[in-house]
């Protein structure tokens, strides 16, 4: 019974501890990273935004880039852009009031391009906006990533959206 209390005391440490507030990412951060993009694009080295959104099929990264966690995870933040615009986009059809999460799985293959987009989990509110999951879907499947990798990577991406 003794050997209990030191255990039950350091678990309820670890459980307290990371209970902890989790900070979000700060609005400030991807403003800049926005405005980055935004530069980039000005300066030639990105394609044009049409309607914010850079095609899915050219690259996002500057020339010689190879695939790492970094660049992937960049990637996905500059591609998510084009999921944003089909949100906004959905909620002149379905309301302001249009929420929603989305979770797809998907394989990145050695040379950038990625296979079958799996929706893991959905749920909008109002639940008739799935067809903007399918938009979304269709969008993932145009993405690359970097070439590099030296086999094809299981990825799954949750996103959220709200105003």
């Amino acid at each position: 019974m003794k050997k209990l209390v030191p255990i039950a005391s350091l678990l309820m440490i670890l459980l307290v501890a990371g209970c902890g507030d989790k900070k979000e990412p700060e609005k400030e951060a991807v403003n800049e990273k926005q405005e980055a993009l935004q530069n980039m694009v000005q300066d030639g080295q990105l394609p044009e935004m049409e309607h914010g959104e850079i095609p899915g099929d050219r690259p996002v990264w500057p020339e010689g880039t190879t695939f790492t966690s970094q660049t992937r995870d960049e990637t996905i933040i500059v591609r998510t852009q084009a999921l944003d615009a089909l949100y906004r986009r959905a909620r002149v059809t379905y309301g302001e009031e249009l929420r929603g999460t989305i979770s797809m799985k998907f394989t990145i293959y050695p040379d950038g391009t990625i296979g079958p987009v799996r929706v893991m989990q959905e749920n909008w509110t109002p639940p008739t906006a799935d067809v903007l999951t399918d938009s979304m879907v269709q969008r993932v499947q145009q993405w690359t990533f970097p070439p590099g990798l030296a086999k094809p990577q299981v990825f799954t991406q949750p996103w959220r959206f709200e105003e």
